[in-house]
């Protein structure tokens, strides 16, 4: 319970320190334009074929999970950021969880791809943007 407390409120420490900039610029010049999550690119997805979406990125899950034990087994893993989850068992799956959403993927996606690439992009097009 004390890594998954940890995690929970490491994570979102981090959610807020990576959104502030994003937000305050957010606020200062597009406030009335359009909402915030819309403005970084947080919005429902919209498909027809949500059944093939789902499968989709079920199958990438899988095989970015296979190549990652591949690729991690060559590394010491006392030195990775999941040092804090080994051999605790299948009781620290929340806090795993909770690192991989709070700690690394929302903020990654609110900062760099809904914040950075989007400016980026206005600035140097779609190629620019993403070799930066």
């Amino acid at each position: 319970m004390n890594l998954f407390m940890s995690k929970l409120v490491n994570g979102i420490l981090e959610l807020i320190i990576v959104s502030f900039i994003p937000f305050m610029t957010w606020l200062i010049w597009r406030r009335k334009k359009v909402g915030f999550f819309d403005w970084i690119g947080l919005k429902p997805v919209q498909t027809q074929r949500k059944g093939r979406l789902v499968q989709t990125i079920f199958g990438f899950t899988l095989l970015f999970t296979l190549f990652s034990i591949v690729v991690f087994s060559w590394f010491d893993p006392s030195k990775t950021a999941t040092a804090d989850f080994i051999g605790k068992g299948i009781g620290t799956l929340p806090a795993i969880l909770t690192y991989a959403i709070l700690g690394t993927a929302l903020p990654e996606e609110i900062f760099f791809r809904g914040f950075l690439l989007k400016r980026l992009q206005g600035k140097l097009g779609f190629l620019g943007a993403n070799l930066i």
